[in-house]
């Protein structure tokens, strides 16, 4: 998680960039494996053609490729179909990768609605030793309530805990 408003902007920006050419790996990944998928089941796999036993074991291998990602240095059944997904991750690797670059999305957007500016300030409550901060010439009594910036906010995060004030709290 990105710790200040400038971090997030920068991050999301990157999500933004990164999320679409992982979604469209996938989408690639999920049309070859349909199709071969679509193959495998046209297949019986108890003939006795020795062809038809070859190709349903080949298939199953491409798909389990597929899942888990084709190397080069694999042995590879399809290689002109897998040539846009060689060397790259597969089915599984890009779908957590696609989770964790919406979550990350959404945490920055979440920070960022809080915190939208510098200047911006949110209250918290102090829950630090008793009369060992200061704050604008006041010492703070456990439970004080004091309007904070995002730095200081961050700076004094085992010292303060986020009042709700309507806004999602991503301290």
């Amino acid at each position: 998680m990105t710790s200040s408003s400038s971090e997030a902007q920068a991050r999301l920006d990157a999500v933004a960039r990164e999320l679409p050419e992982r979604e469209a790996h996938f989408e690639v990944l999920t049309s070859l494996e349909t199709r071969f998928r679509t193959r495998l089941h046209a297949i019986d796999a108890h003939t006795s053609d020795p062809g038809e036993q070859r190709e349903h074991d080949s298939l199953k291998i491409t798909l389990r490729q597929l899942e888990n990602g084709v190397r080069s240095t694999e042995g590879i059944w399809f290689p002109d179909a897998l040539a846009p997904v060689m060397d790259r991750p597969g089915i599984a690797e890009t779908r957590r990768a696609i989770e964790r670059l919406q979550r990350e999305r959404e945490e920055c957007n979440a920070l960022l609605q809080r915190w939208p500016t510098r200047e911006v300030m949110h209250k918290f409550r102090y829950n630090g030793p008793r009369h060992k901060h200061v704050h604008d010439g006041r010492r703070l009594e456990v439970g004080d309530i004091i309007e904070l910036t995002e730095s200081q906010a961050h700076a004094w995060c085992d010292r303060f805990e986020p009042v709700s004030d309507g806004m999602p709290v991503t301290t």
